[in-house]
């Protein structure tokens, strides 16, 4: 299942991953190793709150959480510091 963003910005910091740059997210240079987000208007809406010196992060839960089928991957929007908004690309 595909989400989109979201207000709940409750992603656990032990969850992420990394920061990763717009062209490694999506496009022809885009790292093989990230999710590629559906283009669609919520994957728009959540790149249309970055600013200057934000941070886009990817996210995985444990891989145990996909068995229990609460798993969740995908992005997290840091301002400093905090997290702003959350794209679900992937949900179980």
């Amino acid at each position: 299942m595909t989400t989109g963003p979201t207000e709940n910005t409750d992603v656990p910091r032990e969850w992420l991953h990394g920061v990763a740059a717009l062209s490694e997210i999506e496009g022809p240079k885009r790292a093989p190793d990230l999710i590629e987000p559906k283009d669609g208007p919520e994957w728009r809406a959540f790149k249309e709150q970055i600013r200057e010196h934000d941070e886009v992060m990817y996210f995985a839960s444990p891989p145990e959480s996909f068995i229990r089928g609460g798993g969740r991957m995908g992005y997290v929007l840091m301002r400093e510091g905090r997290q702003v908004a959350v794209y679900v690309a992937i949900m179980s």
